[in-house]
């Protein structure tokens, strides 16, 4: 199980291209003893290998490329997507307009070259920490598939899509360890990032959250991987000016958590 960043650097070294990673999670998505179908509620195959040879031209001419570029990830579908109607793993919202715009955290992903692989399964509207689904399936645990354990939740299909290879990394949520829980029941590295690291718009309900695949002895090249990929925060802190222990230098905190005061951030 190698993990994003071991990709990464092989991926700049053009020892593997970004469609043979896309091909292989495609594969794993459409294999019919796994759990594809209970994992996804949307594949964008086409798109994916239309953005997977975008990213192998970029590089094979040269471009210097973000570490995510080229990589598979797969996106809660908890998040919009423009042209796609989120549904949130629910029947309720099928049939209504489909999003507009891009959230912020796709929006990001793209622009930093990943490759969209698809919208996965996850508890109606995120409200369970077990991965349950009557709409649309329950992926089985990667550790017992004969009995059909648990997956967690509500990342449910964040969770198995990567645990299967078919995804190398996803886009979860996580409020109460909705990403933590299902990844610490399939043996992968959940990473909740600060709050407001990233915006909350375009997002159902929820905060964007990441789950990261990597080796379980050594996490920290890909959780630092995805660390790199999300800007500073979008909000400054500072401290009244009494405060003594006050940092004038942004994005630095005060010691004091009584005395913050939230700012725009500075352009």
């Amino acid at each position: 199980m190698m993990s994003i960043d071991d990709l990464s650097h092989l991926l700049a070294g053009q020892k593997i291209t970004s469609r043979q990673l896309v091909e292989q999670a495609l594969a794993a998505i459409k294999d019919s003893q796994g759990e594809g179908p209970r994992t996804f509620l949307q594949v964008h195959e086409n798109e994916a290998l239309a953005a997977a040879d975008q990213v192998d031209a970029r590089r094979l001419g040269g471009a210097k490329l973000h570490a995510l570029a080229g990589i598979p990830i797969s996106i809660k579908d908890l998040f919009d997507e423009a042209g796609v109607t989120t549904l949130g793993g629910s029947k309720v919202l099928v049939g209504t307009p489909a999003a507009t715009r891009d959230s912020t955290v796709v929006e990001r992903l793209k622009r930093a070259g990943a490759v969209i692989i698809g919208r996965t399964n996850l508890v109606e509207f995120a409200y369970s920490g077990l991965g349950l689904n009557p709409h649309y399936g329950t992926p089985k645990n990667a550790f017992d598939r004969e009995i059909g354990r648990i997956p967690g939740g509500s990342s449910s299909g964040a969770a198995v899509s990567v645990t299967d290879g078919m995804a190398v990394g996803a886009i979860g949520t996580d409020t109460g360890g909705s990403s933590r829980i299902p990844s610490a029941l399939n043996g992968l590295v959940g990473f909740k990032p600060t709050a407001r690291r990233v915006p909350l718009d375009e997002c159902s309900r929820c905060r964007s959250r990441s789950i990261r695949r990597d080796r379980l002895r050594k996490p920290l090249p890909t959780v630092h991987c995805s660390i790199r990929f999300w800007p500073r925060k979008t909000v400054a802190f500072r401290c009244r000016p009494r405060c003594a222990a006050c940092v004038s230098q942004h994005p630095k905190r005060c010691s004091r958590t009584t005395c913050r005061q939230r700012l725009p951030t500075p352009s």
